[in-house]
């Protein structure tokens, strides 16, 4: 062999040894950088299981050299969810958004964020994520535990690790978790009488963490175990147990937690007004008189009445709660106003002040509700009189009873000329 077959030879064998290296670097970074499945299952409150299931077509999936987060989970209740805008973090934390595909942007927007201003948000220990993501008012709480990972399922167990498509699963096939482990329950402390009151929280006999008043509105949140006997017990008698405590006696509140989160309101003192009030009266559609009362006027004149429509109703004078008050009912004594000869006068609550459709009103009474309510007086059948008539209109806190009664008049004028009889 001379010396330029030999060279050729050598050069050759190198060319496949750099070929062998570059190779053999470029699937050890593929590696590195290959996308790991998620497998499993994740829970809401509001929707059930979120599904992941690897053996689908874009499942989601985690680079775990980058975070990166891809595909798409499903959901039963509101369809495929993208996880491409989630991002896994060096540190642990998991941040970003998934997004349902069935949001219509009108007043919800398919955004479940991963972490936020909570302190549990979602974050990766192991192969495992945990923690709770929030998906706003539709979606609620979504929680990842246990039955979560991100790696490809061994010989795992169908309903917890893999599902029952997977070629790996052992035992007989379950396609799915039966329940959540636990559910959240939220403690709200109100009331001007709630400072430095203390709420105790336990369960099965572990206490946790108590709850502080500070005179306003305090709110805590607390994993609960399904079906755990809870315990809520408070320094002081409050004023009122609301929700899963409102047959609770003195100051001991017991229930079986269920697999739905629950809230309990603890309220202490009363929650009206500087001088007792738990609403006002807005003068906007109505005659205010010297003494600051309200008057509705009713004239009636030929085949018209005030409002230019003799069926329309009249008024709308808005009763408007005052802050933090909470629910109110609300009822008006008398609720129809009789005069001589058959004239009468229905008194309605509405929830706005548009009336035109009484079908969403309610006669002589309303609530609970903590929004603002309008008071119209209808007039239904005619008679010629001039005379002012008292009504009074009470709210009632639903907390703790406390009532608020206001006056207000209702002058109806008519001459009743051309026109004797308006039907409902």
């Amino acid at each position: 062999m001379n010396r330029s077959q030999i060279f050729l030879v050598l050069f050759i064998g190198a060319s496949l040894l750099l070929s062998f290296l570059v190779l053999t670097q470029d699937d050890a970074v593929q590696a590195q950088s290959a996308d790991v499945p998620v497998t499993g299952w994740a829970w809401s409150s509001n929707i059930g299981w979120i599904k992941f299931d690897h053996g689908k077509s874009n499942p989601v999936t985690v680079n775990l050299t980058t975070g990166n987060v891809n595909g798409y989970a499903w959901s039963s209740n509101i369809g495929w969810i993208d996880f491409s805008g989630v991002q896994g973090n060096s540190n642990g934390s998991v941040t970003g958004s998934a997004q349902a595909l069935a949001a219509n942007g009108s007043g919800w927007d398919g955004e479940i964020r991963m972490s936020g201003s909570w302190s549990n948000g979602t974050e990766i220990e192991g192969n495992q994520v945990k923690g709770f993501a929030w998906g706003g008012p539709v979606v609620g709480w979504v929680k990842f535990d246990n039955l979560f990972s991100i790696s490809e399922p061994t010989n795992c167990t169908p309903g917890l690790d893999c599902t029952c498509d997977d070629p790996d699963y052992v035992g007989t096939c379950i396609d799915g978790p039966t329940g959540p482990t636990d559910s959240k329950l939220t403690i709200s402390i109100t009331g001007s009488d709630s400072a430095d009151e203390q709420v105790d929280v336990s369960y099965d006999g572990n206490s946790l963490s108590p709850c502080i008043g500070n005179g306003s509105f305090e709110q805590c949140i607390y994993d609960i175990p399904v079906d755990a006997e809870v315990l809520i017990t408070s320094s002081i008698i409050p004023t009122a147990w609301l929700d899963a405590c409102s047959g609770a006696i003195d100051d001991i509140c017991e229930f079986t937690k269920t697999s739905v989160d629950q809230s309990v309101t603890v309220q202490f003192g009363s929650l009206t007004g500087p001088d007792g009030e738990l609403f006002d009266v807005t003068t906007t559609n109505c005659v205010v008189l010297g003494n600051n009362e309200c008057m509705i006027v009713i004239s009636c004149s030929g085949n018209s009445c005030s409002g230019g429509n003799i069926n329309r109703p009249i008024g709308g004078v808005q009763l408007s709660p005052l802050a933090d008050v909470g629910d109110l009912t609300w009822s008006v004594d008398p609720q129809t106003l009789s005069y001589n000869n058959g004239g009468q006068v229905d008194l309605y609550f509405c929830p706005s002040a548009d009336a035109s459709q009484l079908s969403n009103c309610s006669l002589g009474s309303y609530g609970p509700s903590s929004s603002a309510v309008y008071l119209f007086a209808h007039l239904r059948t005619r008679q010629q009189v001039s005379l002012v008539k008292n009504i009074e209109v009470t709210a009632t806190s639903v907390a703790d009873g406390t009532t608020q009664v206001e006056n207000i008049k209702v002058n109806y004028i008519d001459s009743n000329i051309g026109q004797s009889f308006l039907p409902n």
